[in-house]
Protein backbone atom coordinates (compact mmCIF):
# COMPACT_ATOMS: atom_id res chain seq x y z
CA UNK A 1 0.00 0.00 0.00
CA UNK A 2 2.86 2.40 0.77
CA UNK A 3 3.88 2.47 -2.88
CA UNK A 4 0.38 3.43 -4.04
CA UNK A 5 -0.55 6.26 -1.65
CA UNK A 6 0.92 9.75 -1.56
CA UNK A 7 2.21 11.58 1.50
CA UNK A 8 -1.05 13.53 1.96
CA UNK A 9 -3.07 10.31 1.97
CA UNK A 10 -0.81 8.79 4.62
CA UNK A 11 -1.08 11.87 6.79
CA UNK A 12 -4.86 11.58 6.65
CA UNK A 13 -4.75 7.89 7.51
CA UNK A 14 -2.40 8.49 10.43
CA UNK A 15 -4.66 11.24 11.78
CA UNK A 16 -7.72 9.03 11.39
CA UNK A 17 -6.00 6.09 13.09
CA UNK A 18 -4.99 8.32 15.98
CA UNK A 19 -8.55 9.60 16.41
CA UNK A 20 -9.96 6.07 16.44
CA UNK A 21 -7.31 4.28 18.50
CA UNK A 22 -6.45 7.08 20.91
CA UNK A 23 -9.61 9.12 21.52
CA UNK A 24 -9.47 11.71 24.31
CA UNK A 25 -10.96 10.48 27.55
CA UNK A 26 -13.97 11.99 29.23
CA UNK A 27 -15.62 13.37 26.12
CA UNK A 28 -19.15 14.64 26.38
CA UNK A 29 -21.85 14.18 23.77
CA UNK A 30 -20.96 17.39 21.91
CA UNK A 31 -17.22 16.64 21.85
CA UNK A 32 -17.86 13.07 20.70
CA UNK A 33 -20.05 14.28 17.86
CA UNK A 34 -17.39 16.80 16.79
CA UNK A 35 -14.74 14.06 16.80
CA UNK A 36 -16.95 11.78 14.69
CA UNK A 37 -17.63 14.60 12.25
CA UNK A 38 -13.87 15.15 11.93
CA UNK A 39 -13.41 11.43 11.22
CA UNK A 40 -16.04 11.62 8.48
CA UNK A 41 -14.27 14.58 6.90
CA UNK A 42 -10.94 12.75 7.04
CA UNK A 43 -12.46 9.71 5.33
CA UNK A 44 -14.06 11.89 2.68
CA UNK A 45 -10.73 13.63 2.08
CA UNK A 46 -8.95 10.28 1.80
CA UNK A 47 -11.52 9.05 -0.71
CA UNK A 48 -11.06 12.17 -2.82
CA UNK A 49 -7.27 11.93 -2.73
CA UNK A 50 -7.37 8.25 -3.65
CA UNK A 51 -9.53 9.01 -6.66
CA UNK A 52 -7.43 11.96 -7.80
CA UNK A 53 -3.87 10.83 -7.07
CA UNK A 54 -3.73 7.02 -7.27
CA UNK A 55 -2.93 5.63 -10.73
CA UNK A 56 -6.10 4.05 -12.12
CA UNK A 57 -4.55 0.65 -12.67
CA UNK A 58 -5.92 -2.74 -11.61
CA UNK A 59 -5.35 -2.11 -7.92
CA UNK A 60 -7.36 1.11 -8.04
CA UNK A 61 -10.15 -0.68 -9.94
CA UNK A 62 -10.55 -3.24 -7.16
CA UNK A 63 -10.49 -0.43 -4.60
CA UNK A 64 -13.19 1.49 -6.47
CA UNK A 65 -15.29 -1.63 -7.09
CA UNK A 66 -15.23 -2.51 -3.40
CA UNK A 67 -16.18 1.01 -2.34
CA UNK A 68 -19.14 1.29 -4.68
CA UNK A 69 -20.32 -2.27 -4.09
CA UNK A 70 -20.43 -1.60 -0.36
CA UNK A 71 -22.25 1.68 -0.95
CA UNK A 72 -24.93 0.23 -3.21
CA UNK A 73 -25.62 -2.66 -0.81
CA UNK A 74 -25.95 -0.24 2.11
CA UNK A 75 -28.27 1.96 0.03
CA UNK A 76 -30.52 -1.01 -0.76
CA UNK A 77 -30.62 -1.97 2.93
CA UNK A 78 -31.47 1.61 3.83
CA UNK A 79 -34.32 1.65 1.33
CA UNK A 80 -35.74 -1.57 2.69
CA UNK A 81 -35.57 -0.28 6.24
CA UNK A 82 -37.15 3.08 5.45
CA UNK A 83 -39.89 2.01 3.03
CA UNK A 84 -40.62 -1.65 3.75
CA UNK A 85 -39.85 -2.75 7.30
CA UNK A 86 -40.06 0.53 9.25
CA UNK A 87 -42.66 0.57 12.02
CA UNK A 88 -43.27 4.30 11.64
CA UNK A 89 -42.54 5.35 8.05
CA UNK A 90 -43.07 8.91 7.02
CA UNK A 91 -41.42 12.29 6.60
CA UNK A 92 -38.88 12.08 9.46
CA UNK A 93 -37.53 8.76 8.20
CA UNK A 94 -37.49 9.89 4.55
CA UNK A 95 -35.44 12.91 5.57
CA UNK A 96 -32.99 10.59 7.34
CA UNK A 97 -32.59 8.60 4.11
CA UNK A 98 -31.73 11.74 2.14
CA UNK A 99 -29.39 12.98 4.85
CA UNK A 100 -27.48 9.70 5.15
CA UNK A 101 -26.99 9.58 1.38
CA UNK A 102 -26.06 13.28 1.28
CA UNK A 103 -28.96 14.08 -1.04
CA UNK A 104 -31.18 16.37 1.00
CA UNK A 105 -29.88 19.50 -0.73
CA UNK A 106 -30.08 17.85 -4.15
CA UNK A 107 -33.70 16.84 -3.49
CA UNK A 108 -34.74 20.34 -2.46
CA UNK A 109 -32.96 21.88 -5.44
CA UNK A 110 -34.63 19.55 -7.92
CA UNK A 111 -38.16 19.12 -6.61
CA UNK A 112 -38.68 22.25 -4.49
CA UNK A 113 -41.50 20.52 -2.66
CA UNK A 114 -42.27 18.51 0.43
CA UNK A 115 -40.66 15.10 0.70
CA UNK A 116 -42.43 12.36 -1.23
CA UNK A 117 -41.31 8.71 -1.43
CA UNK A 118 -41.76 8.46 -5.19
CA UNK A 119 -39.44 11.42 -5.79
CA UNK A 120 -36.91 9.99 -3.34
CA UNK A 121 -36.95 6.65 -5.18
CA UNK A 122 -36.48 8.41 -8.50
CA UNK A 123 -33.49 10.34 -7.16
CA UNK A 124 -31.79 7.51 -5.28
CA UNK A 125 -32.68 4.49 -7.41
CA UNK A 126 -32.96 5.48 -11.05
CA UNK A 127 -31.10 8.77 -11.58
CA UNK A 128 -27.77 7.73 -13.11
CA UNK A 129 -26.59 11.33 -12.99
CA UNK A 130 -26.68 11.27 -9.19
CA UNK A 131 -23.39 9.82 -7.85
CA UNK A 132 -25.14 8.40 -4.77
CA UNK A 133 -27.94 6.63 -6.64
CA UNK A 134 -28.18 2.89 -7.17
CA UNK A 135 -28.30 3.41 -10.94
CA UNK A 136 -25.03 5.32 -10.91
CA UNK A 137 -23.34 2.73 -8.68
CA UNK A 138 -24.38 -0.12 -10.97
CA UNK A 139 -23.23 1.72 -14.08
CA UNK A 140 -19.84 2.42 -12.50
CA UNK A 141 -19.45 -1.14 -11.25
CA UNK A 142 -20.27 -2.49 -14.70
CA UNK A 143 -17.69 -0.23 -16.32
CA UNK A 144 -14.92 -1.04 -13.85
CA UNK A 145 -15.57 -4.77 -13.89
CA UNK A 146 -15.33 -4.69 -17.67
CA UNK A 147 -11.86 -3.13 -17.37
CA UNK A 148 -10.43 -5.88 -15.16
CA UNK A 149 -7.85 -8.19 -16.67
CA UNK A 150 -8.97 -11.72 -17.40
CA UNK A 151 -6.82 -14.70 -16.60
CA UNK A 152 -8.34 -16.61 -19.51
CA UNK A 153 -9.31 -14.97 -22.79
CA UNK A 154 -12.92 -15.68 -23.67
CA UNK A 155 -15.74 -14.13 -25.65
CA UNK A 156 -18.24 -15.13 -22.96
CA UNK A 157 -19.10 -13.10 -19.85
CA UNK A 158 -17.55 -14.32 -16.64
CA UNK A 159 -19.44 -14.67 -13.35
CA UNK A 160 -18.97 -11.09 -12.13
CA UNK A 161 -19.98 -9.64 -15.50
CA UNK A 162 -23.15 -11.74 -15.51
CA UNK A 163 -24.04 -10.71 -11.96
CA UNK A 164 -23.64 -6.97 -12.53
CA UNK A 165 -25.51 -7.25 -15.83
CA UNK A 166 -28.35 -9.02 -14.03
CA UNK A 167 -28.58 -6.28 -11.41
CA UNK A 168 -28.35 -3.46 -13.93
CA UNK A 169 -30.95 -5.05 -16.23
CA UNK A 170 -33.28 -5.58 -13.27
CA UNK A 171 -33.16 -1.90 -12.45
CA UNK A 172 -33.62 -0.89 -16.10
CA UNK A 173 -36.69 -3.16 -16.45
CA UNK A 174 -38.32 -2.07 -13.18
CA UNK A 175 -42.02 -1.25 -13.40
CA UNK A 176 -41.94 2.49 -12.77
CA UNK A 177 -45.73 2.81 -12.86
CA UNK A 178 -46.09 0.23 -10.09
CA UNK A 179 -43.79 2.34 -7.91
CA UNK A 180 -45.29 5.70 -8.86
CA UNK A 181 -47.99 5.61 -6.17
CA UNK A 182 -45.72 4.55 -3.34
CA UNK A 183 -46.71 5.79 0.08
CA UNK A 184 -46.70 4.31 3.56
CA UNK A 185 -50.17 2.77 3.08
CA UNK A 186 -49.81 1.53 -0.51
CA UNK A 187 -49.54 -2.25 -0.31
CA UNK A 188 -49.10 -2.95 -4.02
CA UNK A 189 -46.32 -0.44 -4.61
CA UNK A 190 -44.57 -1.46 -1.39
CA UNK A 191 -44.65 -5.06 -2.58
CA UNK A 192 -43.21 -4.05 -5.95
CA UNK A 193 -40.45 -2.06 -4.27
CA UNK A 194 -39.63 -4.96 -1.94
CA UNK A 195 -39.45 -7.32 -4.91
CA UNK A 196 -37.18 -4.92 -6.79
CA UNK A 197 -34.84 -4.44 -3.83
CA UNK A 198 -34.54 -8.19 -3.31
CA UNK A 199 -33.91 -8.77 -7.03
CA UNK A 200 -31.09 -6.20 -6.92
CA UNK A 201 -29.59 -7.40 -3.67
CA UNK A 202 -29.33 -11.08 -4.67
CA UNK A 203 -26.79 -10.76 -7.53
CA UNK A 204 -24.91 -7.90 -5.86
CA UNK A 205 -24.43 -9.86 -2.63
CA UNK A 206 -22.75 -12.61 -4.70
CA UNK A 207 -20.56 -10.22 -6.68
CA UNK A 208 -17.77 -9.97 -4.10
CA UNK A 209 -17.38 -13.76 -3.94
CA UNK A 210 -17.32 -13.97 -7.74
CA UNK A 211 -14.56 -11.36 -7.93
CA UNK A 212 -12.59 -13.15 -5.22
CA UNK A 213 -12.87 -16.46 -7.03
CA UNK A 214 -11.85 -14.97 -10.38
CA UNK A 215 -8.98 -12.75 -9.28
CA UNK A 216 -7.82 -13.67 -5.77
CA UNK A 217 -8.10 -17.45 -5.64
CA UNK A 218 -4.62 -19.00 -5.61
CA UNK A 219 -5.71 -22.60 -5.35
CA UNK A 220 -4.36 -24.77 -8.12
CA UNK A 221 -5.49 -28.11 -9.38
CA UNK A 222 -3.03 -30.74 -8.14
CA UNK A 223 -0.89 -32.25 -10.87
CA UNK A 224 0.83 -35.60 -10.82
CA UNK A 225 4.47 -35.15 -11.84
CA UNK A 226 5.23 -38.80 -12.53
CA UNK A 227 3.22 -41.82 -13.50
CA UNK A 228 3.48 -44.67 -11.04
CA UNK A 229 3.65 -48.11 -12.57
CA UNK A 230 1.39 -50.72 -10.98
Amino acid sequence: MRNHLGDDSWRLLNRLRQNIQEPPKGLGARQTRELLEEDLMLMAAFSGLSNETMPHHQGWLFFDIGRHLERVLHTLDLFKLAFITARNPGLPLWEVVLTLTDNLTAYRRRYRSALHPTAIIDLLLFDEGNPRSVGYQLRRLQRNIGRLHRSVSSTYRNAEERLILEAFTTLQLADIEALATLSHDSTRSSTELSRLLDALHTPLSSLSDALTHSHFSHAEVPRQLITMQP
